[in-house]
């Protein structure tokens, strides 16, 4: 359990994770990423996997934590 997660208060009133990635507890937060995580989920449903990669620091743990769940529900 990282920092973030041991701290509740944080979850439920504060939208900036800092360094750590955004998750599922933060999606209400995070936005704009829609169009990476529905490409994202339909390599995935396709394929059965995907290999995701760029930069530290470009989201990649964020759009999957917050943006990937929602995409595959719809």
């Amino acid at each position: 359990m990282d920092a973030l997660s041991a701290d509740s208060s944080i979850e439920t009133n504060c939208p900036y994770v800092g360094l750590f990635a955004f998750d599922a507890a933060h999606a209400r937060y995070f936005f704009g990423r829609n169009d990476d995580a529905e490409l994202i989920a339909a390599n995935v449903l396709s394929a059965g996997a995907m290999i995701l990669h760029g930069p530290s620091g470009v989201g990649k743990s964020s759009v999957l934590g917050a943006a990937f769940p929602r995409a595959l529900e719809r």
